[in-house]
């Protein structure tokens, strides 16, 4: 009588196929894995959570942490919240952007500002001269009528904590590239309150100019 293949033998056989495309496949998985790079390092930083104005004091709402590729993290950005918050923008920030040094104003000048100051954006109608302040500078503030008239003093001995950025040619803006632009007039100053409504009343209707003080 003939000799029948044990069960097992038999089912092998019939699945031999199947079985070798799967040794193929789990040798693939197995090569690619090895090929893959690894994951690039990676760090920690301190982003704006929102698009933020100049003079806005910084709260847990206003930063989150991101996890950026080390060789692009810019020199002495945050990694901690801890860091920025309860400090005051120096300049404006688009979201997602890193809060740099410069971009927060420096703890060092707020020591000579007024008890209850605020930084205050004032754009100048004077570029070039707003060109020449820089951070710690003095200046008075004054409105002048467009159609002439006397001014009026909105705000007198403002600490400069900021000069002007430039605005670059084709709208590179704070982070973008590109050299030249001229200069925006621009300044941020810490002010009082009073100071800075007054500010923002008359920047529509009037010139505001700045002089330097002692």
């Amino acid at each position: 009588m003939p000799r029948h293949p044990p069960p097992l033998r038999l089912l092998l056989w019939r699945l031999r196929v199947p079985l070798t495309a799967l040794a193929f496949l789990a040798c693939g998985t197995v090569a690619v894995a090895a090929l893959r790079p690894a994951p690039e390092p990676s760090v920690a930083v301190v982003v704006a959570a929102r698009a933020l104005e100049p003079g806005t004091e910084l709260e847990d709402r206003d930063v989150r942490l991101a996890r950026w590729p080390e060789r692009l993290v810019p020199h002495g950005a945050p990694s901690s919240a801890d860091l920025v918050v309860g400090r005051t923008l120096a300049v404006e920030v688009p979201a997602g952007a890193p809060l740099l040094p410069g971009v927060v104003a420096d703890d060092a000048l707020w020591a000579g500002a007024p008890s209850g100051a605020v930084a205050a954006p004032v754009r100048l109608a004077d570029a070039e001269f707003a060109q020449m302040l820089r951070a710690g500078d003095r200046v008075d503030v004054l409105a002048v009528a467009h159609e002439g008239g006397p001014a009026d003093r909105l705000a007198r001995g403002a600490l400069v904590l900021r000069g002007p950025a430039r605005e670059e040619e084709g709208g590179g803006g704070l982070f973008g590239g590109g050299a030249g632009g001229a200069s925006s007039g621009l300044v941020i100053l810490a002010v009082t309150e009073h100071e800075a409504a007054s500010i923002a009343e008359h920047t529509a209707s009037s010139a505001v100019v700045a002089v330097l003080v002692q």
